[in-house]
């Protein structure tokens, strides 16, 4: 039996990363896991099948006999969300789990973020999540139960120079995931913040030469098991916090 069983996950920015391999750890776990993302086979052209993309994450899935559904989804149209949860529901029936994934990050100087940088990152970052949240949440609300984590990032607290926008934009998505759970209450739905800590991501690796820098996977830290537990939370259970991956299991649950 998994701790998942029976329950259907949404995982936005699910073709690499943690988001990848959060929706491979629901899929292990017995969930049915809707691959969302901007990423696609189709959008190589010639180059055929992607290994990033949301059809080579589903196929992973699938291939350790799990079910999984890939959709193309940019989680800033709030039109392509609406068609995505539209299609989790006709296929399955219930959306049981919200994994906020999907975002931009932008580590430079305030004097090297223009306006439009700025808005790129807020409305990945804060209205993404808004965006998708907003579109599962009547679902959530009329089984009367859910969970809505979103992954977030420490630099929200973080008084060090550099990445303003960036943790502006996370403490903004830390802020609503607090004042919703308190708007939920009694409704049988969790909602919560998870702060992954420095992560080395595929493309990171590729970038770097194959040079970690010190840095843990996904899968070699914590938040897989993390994400697993807060994904099987309701209102009854952690609601309304801001949680770090390396205190699982250590201070919390």
């Amino acid at each position: 039996m998994g701790k998942l069983d029976g329950k259907v996950a949404i995982v936005t920015g699910a073709s690499r990363g943690i988001g990848k391999a959060v929706a491979i750890g629901f899929a292990r776990e017995g969930a049915r896991v809707v691959v969302c993302g901007r990423t696609t086979d189709a959008g190589m052209g010639d180059a055929g099948a992607a290994p990033l993309s949301i059809e080579a994450a589903a196929r992973e899935i699938e291939a350790l006999g799990g079910e999984a559904l890939a959709i193309a989804c940019d989680v800033t149209d709030e039109t392509q969300v609406g068609d995505m949860v539209s299609r989790t529901i006709r296929e399955w029936g219930r959306i049981d789990v919200l994994l906020n994934n999907a975002g931009l990050k932008w580590g430079r100087s305030i004097d090297d973020t223009p306006l439009e940088k700025w808005r790129d990152v807020f409305n990945t970052n804060v209205h993404g999540v808004y965006i998708c949240t907003m579109a599962v949440l009547p679902h959530m609300r009329e089984q009367r139960s859910g969970s809505i984590l979103t992954v977030s990032s420490s630099q929200a607290q973080s008084e060090k120079a550099g990445g303003a926008v960036y943790a502006a934009s996370k403490a903004a998505a830390d802020r609503f995931m607090i004042k919703l759970a308190a708007e939920l209450k009694g409704e049988g739905i969790a909602v919560n913040a998870l702060y992954p800590g420095s992560t080395l991501t595929e493309l990171a690796l590729q970038r770097s030469g194959g040079d970690r820098g010190g840095r843990q996977t996904a899968e070699e830290k914590k938040i897989i098991p993390a994400c697993v537990y807060l994904a099987g939370q309701t209102g009854e259970g952690i609601t309304g916090r801001i949680l770090d991956q390396a205190d699982f299991e250590v201070s919390w649950p």
